[in-house]
């Protein structure tokens, strides 16, 4: 599987507090199955050194991590980020950088409460300058629905946190989104490794077990890491 959306990078945000946490974490996430991780700490930017200052952050990390893994008990790591969408960040010019990989493909998030009614327009010029937006855990907002509909002809896809089907009332809130009939991604936003853990093996049993015939995407690994908006889908569509 892939997984992208994790807080695995050590001492960058709320996720790893350490390089052992972090190797735990992603050991875990390994032997759930899991095979290319994407890191995508949290990133806001108001200005244009915001986001050379997140790179710099993010690769040391990174570096320090890749050190520590000596074993082939882990997932492969592409970097990204989880941007904040609270400003038209489409307007900087280094904006590719917070990107999946090599690729188009941007994970952002949106406020919980207060969202600026430029939003769905900020999201719009993202995708005017050629990125493919992914909106992270979609489940938490609670104008979900209103947001998808808004949103609807840019063709966008929805992330959903492995940990929200693990409940009945999680479930419940999940098969009304998918039942809009867009594209949604399980991933795992694991941040820890006792409250936000992976958490993707357990989804993947539910997901094949509880659901039928509705859209909903696992994401595989192919034979190379490198992810554009369309060979990510060349996946396995798990109903739901």
């Amino acid at each position: 599987m892939i997984d992208l959306h994790s807080h695995i990078l050590p001492e960058v945000d709320d996720g790893a507090k350490n390089t052992q946490e972090a190797l735990f974490m992603l050991s875990d996430s390994f032997n759930q199955g899991v095979k290319l991780c994407v890191a995508t700490p949290h990133c806001i930017v108001h200005e244009h050194e915001d986001i050379t200052k997140f790179c710099r952050k993010r690769d040391k990390s990174f570096k320090m991590l890749k050190e520590q893994m000596t074993q082939n008990k882990f997932p492969e790591i592409l970097l990204g980020a989880e941007v904040y969408l609270d400003n038209n960040i489409s307007k900087h010019e280094d904006v590719n950088k917070l990107c999946i990989g090599q690729s188009n493909l941007i994970l952002v998030e949106f406020p919980i409460f207060n969202q600026d009614k430029n939003l769905e327009e900020w999201v719009y010029l993202l995708t005017v300058k050629g990125y493919k937006p992914i909106i992270a855990h979609i489940e938490r907002y609670p104008n979900a629905k209103q947001l998808i509909s808004n949103l609807r002809d840019l063709n966008l896809i929805y992330q959903i946190n492995a940990s929200r089907l693990l409940s009945y009332g999680g479930r419940r809130t999940v098969k009304d989104l998918i039942e809009t009939g867009e594209r949604f991604v399980l991933s795992s936003d694991m941040h820890n490794t006792t409250s936000r853990k992976c958490n993707m093996g357990k989804a993947c049993h539910i997901v094949s077990k509880k659901f039928k015939d509705t859209k909903m995407i696992i994401p595989y690994k192919e034979k190379e890491s490198h992810l554009s908006f369309n060979s990510l889908f060349i996946l396995e569509e798990a109903s739901l």
